[in-house]
């Protein structure tokens, strides 16, 4: 995919919160950040698509809604400090195992729907790998510039098109 036509990224991050950043590549800066719906977030990229200056200019990142596993067996049995099999439905482990991937699934099928839709609307996307490592609010400003409010879904959505 040729990305030399493309002025504006996209970065969304997924979930019943969606982060989404548009980061301007001619200017290398973050032109606006913020947190919405999911309504929100499809009436945004209708927008993009109707505007006949936008739409051949963008591309929408979203995180690939298949990267994550609906469960994180490290992070669970660090937690629990026992083996994964161990674990049963009634414990707490098992209840925190359950919201996890309850979570994680809601956020796939989200990312999925929103991926489908920029598509269906002829916008050029990428489902992109989330990055291994967060930024912190600190962060996001020392790197960014940015000085408007954020979020941490906000945040992940820059993450996924900053330096594009």
């Amino acid at each position: 995919m040729s990305m030399q036509h493309i002025k504006l990224c996209i970065g969304i991050d997924p979930g019943v919160h969606n982060g989404l950043a548009v980061y301007n590549r001619s200017l290398k800066v973050l032109k606006d950040v913020q947190t919405l719906t999911v309504a929100e977030t499809l009436n945004f990229i209708a927008k993009i698509a109707e505007s006949k200056e936008l739409k051949p200019v963008t591309c929408i990142y979203i995180e690939n809604p298949d990267a994550n596993s609906p469960i994180f067996k490290k992070r669970l049995i660090a937690s629990a400090g026992v083996g994964y099999e161990q674990k049963t439905i009634g414990s707490r482990e098992g209840r925190i195992a359950l919201k996890v991937a309850q979570d994680v699934g809601r956020n796939k099928e989200v990312g999925r729907v929103l991926l489908q839709w920029a598509q269906y609307l002829g916008i050029q996307t990428e489902a992109v790998t989330p990055v291994s490592t967060k930024w912190d609010k600190a962060q996001f400003l020392a790197y960014t510039g940015y000085k408007g409010k954020v979020t941490q879904h906000a945040i992940d959505g820059s993450r996924l098109v900053w330096g594009r």
